[in-house]
């Protein structure tokens, strides 16, 4: 992330925009289980980080496939237990 913010491309702006505000909120939500204001706010925040897995996987793409396939790995791997922690 050495480039300069007239270099990137729109659709890099964008994927970084959506990060830094699902970064935001899986923070916040976090801190809200933490202090312990909201006990399911895990549920939240957990699949929030598995969007951040899937937005860094296509932001990677073109760079590196490896890291690519594995965050979208751990993307389908946080999606699973989600949607398991949410029907169970």
């Amino acid at each position: 992330m050495n480039q300069k913010w007239k270099e990137m491309t729109a659709f890099s702006k964008t994927l970084l925009v959506i990060r830094l505000i699902v970064s935001f909120f899986v923070i916040f939500f976090a801190v809200l289980q933490l202090a312990q204001v909201w006990n399911h706010a895990n549920h939240i925040a957990i699949p929030l980080v598995g969007v951040l897995f899937l937005v860094q996987a296509i932001g990677e793409w073109k760079v590196s496939r490896r890291r690519s396939v594995f965050s979208f790995f751990a993307f389908l791997i946080i999606a699973c237990f989600s949607v398991a922690v949410w029907v169970l």
